[in-house]
């Protein structure tokens, strides 16, 4: 009975509707900013980890290249799923949980971790022109085994041995998984994705479409990404996950064929348990490739049309 009087004197002295309320709020606000603040801070370290030595931290800020390149971390907008793709910042990039492992359920509309690439990042990490892309590729013999192509990858961040790694391990798989592999969809392709200015994560040279047959891509598909389509086998997948490659396959715009070198998206998802498997990958075991072309024809090209 005394704190409910206690409680009545409190609101009739007016504090409760004024000072109290705005403490409170207050509170809450500064709460959510210290939150704010733990995400950055944590995003922020699984990139400096998953790109060692590339940049800096620029603590409350996002980070700075050795060439003076700052990407903010937050660029303050609001943003529809469209303006995500074409002018994502760092956090946008990180938003999404990549699933790792076995995916129970078909991704939900628009729900594509990875997809949301800030060119000015990629372009500090890789290069910023063509030329400056192609001084660091490097040729990896595809599937040596079944005497595969010569695919070109960059070695930034020793991506080149990476995907090595990844050869190696699918060379083991049984004959039942050549159909998925050879002929492969191809690399690098310097060019933005279709009907868009941002450049193709081809263009890096971080990405590697396999066997175009049989894929799927929702634009090629009758209903479009509204009806989830996939015959990749798991154990593909696994063994690019493992070497820091996410698979186009867990993105609701589907792109069956796709694997891209995105070690930052595997951590946090490691981070956050966000994972059938524990350990997959460690940050100082990572590296890259790249993608293909031009249309289904037997030479297998077709990144002008994809991602």
């Amino acid at each position: 009975m005394k704190k409910i009087k206690w409680l009545k004197r409190f609101r009739n002295l007016g504090f409760w509707n004024s000072n109290f309320k705005f403490i409170i709020w207050a509170l809450l606000f500064l709460g959510g900013a210290g939150l704010a603040c733990a995400d950055m801070r944590g995003d922020l370290e699984i990139l400096a980890a998953a790109y060692a030595g590339a940049f800096e931290i620029v603590p409350g800020l996002g980070i700075r290249f050795p060439d003076g390149t700052v990407v903010p971390y937050d660029d303050g907008k609001q943003k529809d799923f469209e303006t995500l793709l074409e002018d994502p910042d760092l956090e946008d990039m990180l938003r999404l949980p990549y699933p790792l492992g076995d995916m129970v359920n078909p991704p939900a509309p628009n729900e594509d971790p990875g997809r949301f690439r800030p060119d000015i990042f990629f372009k500090a990490l890789y290069g910023s022109s063509e030329k400056d892309i192609r001084a660091a590729l490097r040729p990896v013999q595809w599937m040596p085994s079944l005497n595969g192509p010569r695919l070109l990858i960059s070695a930034r961040f020793g991506i080149d041995k990476k995907l090595e790694s990844v050869i190696a391990a699918l060379e083991v798989l049984g004959p039942e998984y050549r159909s998925y592999l050879l002929p492969p969809g191809g690399t690098f392709n310097y060019r933005p994705v279709a009907g868009t200015s941002r450049l193709s994560p081809h263009s890096f040279g971080i990405a590697v479409d396999i066997a175009v047959g049989p894929s799927h891509y929702w634009l090629w598909e009758k209903n479009g990404a509204g009806e989830y389509k996939n015959t990749i086998p798991r154990a593909i997948v696994e063994i690019f996950e493992k070497h820091g490659f996410i698979w186009g396959g867990k993105w609701y715009h589907f792109d069956t064929m796709h694997f891209e070198y995105r070690p930052e998206l595997i951590l946090k998802a490691q981070g956050a348990g966000n994972s059938s498997e524990a350990g997959l990958i460690n940050a100082a075991t990572f590296s890259l490739i790249e993608k293909p072309d031009a249309g289904r024809g037997s030479q297998g090209f077709i990144s002008d049309f994809k991602n």
